[in-house]
C-alpha cells in the first residue's frame, strides 16, 4: 500500500473496512466528493474536537459550504495530499502537536509531499490518513479500507498524544466508520 511509504512506522493506528457495491472508479469518486453533511454527526464530533480551540477564544468551522467535499476541507486544513493511485489508493498526511489545544501547527506549513518526508522535529507528531480499494474477495464490488497512522519519535511527546488518543481516539473511529458509510452510500447511489 502506499501509505507505508510515508508512514511505514507508527505508535498509535486505526483501521476500518466496508464493502461497498460499486465499481472502483465510482468509489474513488464517491471518497473525493463525499460531504460532510452526509456523515451523520460529524459536524458535533468536529465539535468536540474542536472544544479546546473554541475555549481560547478562537474559532474553528467544518466548512464554509456544508456541500464541499470534504477532502477538499480537510486538504484546506493542515493536510497535504501526499499520494494517489487513482481508483486505487489516496493519501494524506499532516505534522502537528496534536495534544495541544491549537493543534500545535508547525511554524512553517507543511504544503508538498517533499515538506512532509524531510520534516524533522522529533516532538512533533505525524500522522497519514488513506482511502485504500480492493476488489472483493468474492462477488461483485470492492473493499474500502481507511488507515490512520501516528508516529511521535519523541518519548515525552508520545506520553502527552497517549493521553490525548485515549480521549479522542472513539470519536475518531465514529468519524471514520461514518466517512466509510457515506462512501458507500455515495457510491451505490452512483453506480
Amino acid at each position: 500500500m502506499l501509505i507505508d511509504k510515508f508512514l511505514p512506522t507508527y505508535e498509535f493506528n486505526e483501521v476500518h473496512t466496508i464493502r461497498v457495491n460499486a465499481s472502483p472508479e465510482v468509489v474513488y469518486r464517491a471518497i473525493k466528493n463525499v460531504t460532510a453533511e452526509e456523515i451523520p454527526l460529524f459536524g458535533a464530533l468536529m465539535g468536540l474536537r474542536a472544544l479546546p480551540v473554541r475555549l481560547t477564544g478562537k474559532v474553528m468551522r467544518a466548512s464554509d459550504d456544508d456541500n464541499e467535499p470534504l477532502l477538499n476541507y480537510v486538504l484546506k486544513s493542515s493536510f497535504v495530499l501526499l499520494t494517489e493511485a487513482p481508483n486505487h489508493e489516496l493519501v494524506v498526511g499532516t505534522i502537528q502537536k496534536f495534544w495541544q489545544a491549537s493543534g500545535g501547527l508547525p511554524p512553517e506549513r507543511i504544503t508538498t509531499t517533499q515538506q512532509f518526508m524531510e520534516f524533522a522535529a522529533l516532538d512533533y507528531g505525524r500522522a497519514v490518513l488513506n482511502f485504500a480499494i480492493a476488489p472483493a474477495r468474492s462477488g461483485a464490488g470492492c473493499k474500502v479500507r481507511t488507515e490512520t497512522r501516528i508516529h511521535i519519535p519523541d518519548p515525552q511527546a508520545r506520553r502527552k498524544f497517549a493521553a490525548y488518543w485515549f480521549f479522542i481516539q472513539p470519536g475518531s473511529a465514529i468519524i471514520r466508520r461514518a466517512w466509510l458509510w457515506a462512501i458507500k452510500k455515495r457510491a451505490e447511489r452512483d453506480y
